[in-house]
């Protein structure tokens, strides 16, 4: 080929290759601005392809584990609300031994709930490592570790809480009387405060996921424990302040003198009765003892000036030529203002000082005798029983004409008293739960009242309306109190 042609030839296949060239170059502008990006960057593409791949099976795994423990800690909570109900919703008479073993079994469900909760999070390893940095689902793997953290402290708590609780209902020691009950009580006080304060802190873990997205269980357990929490602390705060009350009350933190009054029915004032009788009961070092019991007439007619004068007398007592005295202190229907007016008249018949008024009925003697069983009156030669005491004591309080009593026709409730509370703070461990089951129902129905000087023992006492308070001047809502006062012209 002559030198010409071979320069056409060269020239038709540079044209050749420009106009593939150019083609490729139009086929390559009309792709994607991404697709062209990719073309350029082959192994970064192939990089990020496997780190994305990488991430979404970690966070596959991660959303695995976290369902797995959510699944986990809403039974446990579930477990948990249980155990409480089987103590909430039993008998009326208290707390029972098959209460106690549903509340444990349950217990023990939510303690392996919670555990398995834990396992499961942390078997997520290196994937919830990951998810702890990935927006969203970071949010999710730090709500179950709350909720697992917060359930395994609420599991132990509820378990040494039941245990203790255990321990009473089935002491070891069944022959320990009630004369001596804090060292039974200091371990039930210990765990409910050490509850208390486990249920504070899951309240406060529990309210800081509130503003978090959370979805499936995780979002129906934080649901559950909004709404159940605040009712559990309410309980808890309860039980410790009762139980810290009683401890207070029984001289646990230093010696205290209580006055106690029966009062009679039969004889109106606007708290119950005409006080017949009067003791005296010391509590020191936990230890309580009766020190007497007697006729209230033995009391105040050798005491003619423990009065308060006619002209200063409330109003409902201001009884032409008489003086409010011991027998009459519960001339209003407020009882901590009565025990006010106790204890002064108390002192300024030389009597020492005391820490507290607990007023009661013979309706409330009844329940207490129902548990210990029958007490002797030997004075009398009666025995008398849950069923018949109320019968007995009206039998000797109004047949003073047909059968003369030496110290009165009071006499009779005096000597019952004293027998019964003798048996009372004598009776073993074994008959405290329902003892105290029946000693709430008398004070919930107004057969007992205790005012009490010191707060923690007054405050727990009003919070369960056993104090006889009527609402003070200036509260809030209309009251009105059908008040009766019985007297002789």
């Amino acid at each position: 080929m002559s030198p010409r042609g071979r320069s056409a030839l060269s020239r038709r296949r540079s044209r050749q290759r420009r106009g593939r060239s150019a083609l490729a170059y139009r086929r390559e502008a009309q792709k994607p601005p991404w697709v062209r990006l990719l073309g350029r960057y082959r192994l970064a593409t192939w990089l990020v392809i496997l780190v994305v791949a990488v991430a979404v099976v970690l966070i596959g795994v991660a959303a695995f584990f976290v369902e797995r423990a959510a699944v986990a800690g809403r039974n446990g909570e579930q477990a948990l609300l249980q155990a409480v109900s089987a103590v909430e919703h039993g008998p009326s008479t208290g707390i029972t031994s098959s209460q106690i073993e549903a509340a444990t079994s349950r217990v023990a469900a939510a303690t392996g709930d919670f555990d398995a909760m834990r396992r499961d999070l942390n078997r997520g390893g290196p994937a919830l490592t990951v998810a702890r940095y990935i927006p969203f689902i970071r949010v999710q793997v730090r709500a179950a570790d709350t909720l697992a953290d917060t359930g395994q402290e609420l599991a132990a708590s509820a378990k040494a809480l039941v245990d203790t609780a255990g321990q009473f209902v089935r002491p070891a020691n069944p022959n320990q009387p009630l004369s001596d009950p804090v060292k039974e009580l200091q371990p039930l006080h210990s765990a409910a405060a050490t509850a208390l304060s486990a249920l504070d802190s899951a309240a406060a873990q529990v309210a800081s996921l509130n503003d978090d997205r959370l979805v499936g269980p995780l979002n129906s357990a934080r649901a559950a424990l909004d709404q159940h929490l605040p009712h559990l602390l309410a309980r808890a705060t309860d039980a410790e302040q009762a139980l810290r009350a009683f401890i207070v009350f029984a001289g646990g933190a230093g010696p205290r003198r209580y006055l106690l009054l029966s009062q009679n029915p039969d004889e109106v004032r606007p708290t119950g009765g005409f006080i017949g009788t009067y003791g005296v009961m010391s509590a020191n070092n936990g230890h309580l003892s009766l020190d007497r019991y007697d006729a209230i007439e033995n009391w105040y007619r050798p005491r003619p000036k423990a009065v308060v004068p006619e002209n200063q007398a409330p109003p409902i007592f201001q009884i032409v030529g008489s003086d409010q005295n011991l027998a009459n202190i519960n001339a209003e229907p407020d009882w901590p203002t009565d025990a006010q007016v106790a204890e002064e008249l108390w002192q300024q018949g030389g009597e020492a000082p005391v820490d507290g008024v607990l007023s009661m009925t013979p309706a409330f003697l009844a329940r207490v005798v129902g548990v210990l069983g029958p007490v002797s009156v030997p004075a009398y030669g009666e025995t008398v029983t849950g069923a018949n005491l109320i019968q007995r004591v009206n039998f000797w309080t109004h047949s003073e004409a047909v059968l003369p009593q030496p110290g009165g026709r009071k006499e009779f409730v005096a000597a019952l008293s004293q027998v019964v509370f003798q048996r009372l703070l004598a009776a073993p461990a074994s008959q405290w739960e329902p003892l105290a089951a029946a000693g709430a129902a008398g004070f919930d129905a107004g057969e007992a009242m205790l005012s009490a000087d010191d707060p923690d023992v007054a405050g727990p006492a009003a919070n369960h309306g056993w104090d006889g308070g009527f609402p003070p001047k200036g509260s809030n809502g209309d009251f009105y109190f059908d008040s009766e006062f019985e007297t002789t012209a």
